[in-house]
């Protein structure tokens, strides 16, 4: 991996310009992405789960930005050199619906275990990885179909979000209009919003149906906004494009997999395997060295906590701002991150039920397989505490590795991950 030197910007100036900009401008900002994506028109067809051929929108991120964000970044600064890569916590939200006991859209483990490889393997080199820290499930019908409206992606962010200055939140659902996904530039927002994250059509992930858009890599494009990046179209052939100097102009987004595309005079072949282009995800397979570049400034200048992220101890979801229903999730379900982790020889894992359910709480390796059951059977609503202590059911040591535990009361699932450190 080629390791990106990065500097960290921390300006009182941007502050200021941050703070009074931003803060007041929520509910215009609200306002205007519906207005934008109400305006988006199909631009691509995919798959659906039936095998059928459905209309559908490649990104719903729109800017017509005319002045460099990077720009606000110049003043005074303290600056700080570092060669580690950063690793930023993950924490997925699987959105689906249940209905006449048919569930669609809550996708097992794996597609999301294998995204995180896509992910990982697609910013080898720029400066960043990815850690799943935590996957939680709800069966909401109105945030699973309806995300695409801002309010209601605004009630399910605030209900779901956890720590977004440090965390990376992605929400997998079935946004109206055939949205593969979207995301907010690291200005678009204070740090600590609920709004930043990436919101993503659960058919995308590896194991999918959306071809040729299910490999994964709407997940590496709209990551991609979410550190800093505009489209390589951005601007057509004219003016600062996409702020980048290594990308090829490029008058529109590439579909499909155009070879040789070449639609502006004297700058090159227009770069269709740019992750940040429209090409089929087995097309896309780059970011350019000044991309990585841009996010590193970018990171620093906006998401600067993302630089200094932990592996989550006992994550909490931000604080809603308005009264709220969460569907038919129960406030009280939880389960928190394992303490201590890495951990050896014991953890503690922590849990809470509304109501009086049935539970079960089983302890998996990395492969699926099961090798602990630790609560199986009927509980009392409450908060518990209980141990594990490395050993399978048959009482032998664990090796050293990753584990996966997952909760499991009534309908409602989540699981988690920890490492076992010998």
């Amino acid at each position: 991996m080629r390791i990106v030197k990065r500097s960290l910007v921390v300006l009182s100036a941007l502050s200021l310009i941050f703070a009074g900009s931003v803060f007041g401008q929520d509910k215009a900002l609200e306002d205007q992405e519906t207005d934008i994506r109400a305006q988006l028109a199909p631009d691509i067809s995919f798959l659906n789960e039936a095998g059928q051929t459905v209309q559908g929108i490649r990104c719903a991120v729109v800017s017509d930005a005319e002045v460099d964000p990077l720009g606000n970044a110049e003043g005074t600064a303290i600056w700080y050199n570092t060669e580690a890569v950063v690793t930023i916590p993950v924490a997925f939200h699987v959105i689906y619906k249940k209905k006449r006991g048919v569930e669609t859209g809550n996708i097992p483990d794996q597609w999301i275990y294998d995204q995180m490889d896509v992910l990982n393997a697609a910013y080898a080199g720029t400066g960043f990885q990815f850690s799943l820290a935590s996957i939680d499930r709800t069966n909401n019908s109105k945030w699973f179909d309806r995300v695409y409206n801002t309010r209601v992606e605004q009630q399910m962010k605030q209900a779901l979000a956890i720590d977004p200055a440090h965390t990376l939140n992605i929400y997998t659902a079935n946004p109206s209009n055939g949205i593969l996904g979207w995301a907010y530039f690291p200005d678009s927002y204070p740090e600590s919003s609920y709004w930043h994250g990436c919101v993503l059509l659960y058919s995308s992930l590896p194991g999918g149906s959306a071809a040729p858009y299910n490999l994964g890599d709407t997940g590496t494009h709209e990551i991609g906004h979410y550190l800093g990046l505009y489209h390589t179209f951005q601007g057509g052939c004219n003016g600062n494009g996409d702020y980048v100097a290594d990308t090829p102009a490029e008058a529109s987004p590439a579909y499909g997999c155009p070879y040789g595309r070449d639609t502006c005079p004297g700058g090159g072949a227009d770069p269709i395997h740019n992750f940040m282009d429209y090409t089929d995800d087995d097309c896309m397979y780059e970011f350019t060295a000044d991309q990585a570049t841009r996010m590193n400034q970018m990171v620093a200048a906006y998401r600067p906590s993302l630089l200094t992220s932990q592996p989550l101890i006992n994550p909490q979801p931000a604080v809603a701002q308005e009264n709220m229903t969460i569907g038919n999730t129960p406030n009280g379900f939880t389960l928190a991150q394992n303490y201590p982790n890495p951990f050896n020889p014991s953890t503690t894992i922590r849990y809470a039920i509304q109501q009086d359910s049935r539970v079960s709480l089983k302890v998996f390796n990395s492969l699926g397989q099961e090798v602990r059951t630790l609560v199986n059977g009927f509980e009392s609503a409450g908060e518990k505490a209980l141990q594990w202590d490395g050993r399978d059911n048959n009482g032998h040591h664990m090796p050293s590795g990753n584990y996966i535990y997952r909760l499991q009361a009534g309908e409602h699932t989540q699981t988690r991950m920890m490492i076992l450190m010998k």
